[in-house]
């Protein structure tokens, strides 16, 4: 007698099939959308840092050139006070060889030269406010570039662009012991910016052109006292 074996049923067979199949297919892309949220988030918390970073060191930087302006610009009385003793030096010097008496003349001479002694110091004493000034900003500024450079996912060296250390004049320009003032449009020329690549979407498409550039800058406000060291407006993140 033959027996009839039925098959099977082949419908939940095929519905599991089907989700085996789909899920070999979704898995891969919920892994790689999973990678790649991790990825941007790995990126936008190493961006904020490189710039929190850069930020406080210009600040920094900024700082030890505005104590060095500060200690500049508060001696500028004395300067001034040395550029008329010279004037008066000069007129009685002058007045002294019109009267064509040796003696007046010699006591004239050597009160002159006295006075230009005491510019000659003066003068070594702004001009170390300014050297020392600016080895520690440029000290400062290295360090600024190296911290920088230190962080994941920059691999270039960070590029500074800035006018002078300090953005500065001597009034008036020939003399001895001059004024130090700020020049004209002084926020700008003062401004220090530093700008550097990150690297890590090169990790994704290894493509050098996804390079983001980043920068930010830092100035000092002399608009109105006390001056302060600011983050610039071209500041950007």
């Amino acid at each position: 007698m033959a027996y009839r074996i039925s098959s099977l049923p082949s419908l939940p067979l095929n519905k599991a099939g089907q989700s085996m199949v789909l899920l070999v297919i979704i898995l891969p892309g919920f892994f790689l959308l999973w990678t790649l949220s991790l990825e941007v988030y790995k990126f936008l918390s190493f961006k904020e840092r490189s710039v929190h970073v850069c930020r406080q060191e210009l600040l920094k930087y900024q700082e030890i050139n505005l104590k060095g302006l500060q200690r500049l610009v508060s001696i500028n009385p004395q300067a001034q006070q040395l550029r008329i003793k010279r004037k008066i030096a000069e007129a009685a010097y002058s007045l002294a060889k019109k009267s064509k008496q040796p003696y007046a003349i010699a006591a004239a001479w050597g009160n002159l030269k006295l006075v230009i002694a005491e510019q000659k110091t003066f003068s070594l004493i702004q001009k170390s406010i300014i050297s020392s000034t600016e080895a520690l900003a440029w000290k400062q500024l290295h360090q600024a570039r190296q911290n920088i450079f230190q962080l994941h996912f920059i691999h270039n060296y960070p590029l500074s662009h800035q006018q002078n250390f300090l953005a500065i004049k001597k009034m008036p320009r020939n003399s001895l012991t001059p004024d130090y003032i700020l020049r004209s449009n002084f926020e700008k020329k003062q401004n220090v910016t530093l700008l550097w690549p990150l690297t890590f979407l090169r990790k994704i498409d290894m493509k050098k052109t996804n390079d983001i550039q980043l920068q930010c800058s830092a100035t000092i406000d002399a608009k109105e006292q006390p001056w302060q060291v600011v983050l610039s407006h071209a500041d950007k993140l």
